[in-house]
């Protein structure tokens, strides 16, 4: 593999794994139903004294503030404080930002893709492994130099170069993102109640609004802790998943292109 094939795999890898964590993390952001499913299995209806219509209400509003739905904050019949709207003005950033992560990786990927191919151009037949294909050479004699090259075979060639390096980069960062996952998972596992504090310090830094006073900011009784970790099992199983099927179609390798004049 030459060092353009390298530099491009390298920040493939970068993308890949920015699109699917930051893909994963969205996923409890847009679907509200991971929230309604809890509402009861968490008990919060008899913990709280609340309806399930008045927790999804609360929930709803909040999340349409967070996620830029609406410019108005509010918990439905819930009790706020102007400190609590100043958390969730930091989660709206944060979402912001997973937002803009999961755009700009998704264009990255494409621009690599495309780069790929016009690598391959330059390189008139080198493999990704930096191999010299002979095939051209030996189909053109002297006789045949001023002949035009075969378009749809430099086309198909260009197409598996791009594949390869694809294939290579969602090998790598599958295996990044399962080893990182996995001892994330278990990191977390073993004190979900430290994790989730050093969580808070390490994307809130310096703040303490998050630690919610449930007399002045009701919407906490129906965000208990259970149900973040959840939220934190779907990221990292989703993450290992996609990493697990980058990595069985990473070893595959490149059917060989059978239409070689």
């Amino acid at each position: 593999m030459n060092i353009k094939s390298k530099i491009i795999t390298a920040i493939l890898t970068v993308f890949i794994i920015l699109f699917v964590v930051s893909g994963a993390i969205a996923l409890p952001l847009v679907l509200r139903a991971f929230y309604y499913a809890q509402i009861e299995s968490l008990g919060i209806p008899e913990e709280t004294g609340y309806s399930v219509e008045v927790a999804k209400e609360a929930f709803d509003e909040m999340m349409d503030y967070c996620m830029g739905k609406s410019e108005e904050f509010g918990t439905g019949e819930l009790v706020w404080s102007e400190e609590g709207k100043s958390h969730f003005d930091d989660c709206k950033n944060l979402f912001n930002l997973d937002k803009v992560l999961i755009i700009v990786s998704g264009v990255g990927i494409i621009i690599c893709a495309a780069a790929a191919v016009l690598v391959f151009a330059k390189q008139s037949g080198e493999s990704p492994d930096g191999e010299r294909s002979d095939s051209r050479e030996s189909a053109r004699s002297d006789s045949q130099a001023s002949a035009p090259p075969d378009s749809q075979l430099d086309v198909t060639r260009a197409e598996n170069f791009s594949k390869t390096l694809l294939r290579r980069a969602g090998l790598l960062s599958g295996v990044i993102m399962i080893v990182g996952g996995a001892a994330l998972g278990v990191i977390a596992a073993m004190d979900f109640d430290a994790f989730f504090v050093k969580f808070h310090h390490t994307f809130f830094p310096g703040k303490e609004n998050w630690l919610f006073d449930p007399a002045t900011d009701e919407i906490i009784k129906i965000l208990p802790e259970e149900f973040f970790r959840n939220c934190a099992i779907l990221i990292v199983s989703v993450i290992v998943l996609v990493s697990i099927v980058l990595i069985a179609r990473g070893a595959r390798k490149t059917e060989p292109n059978k239409d070689r004049g």
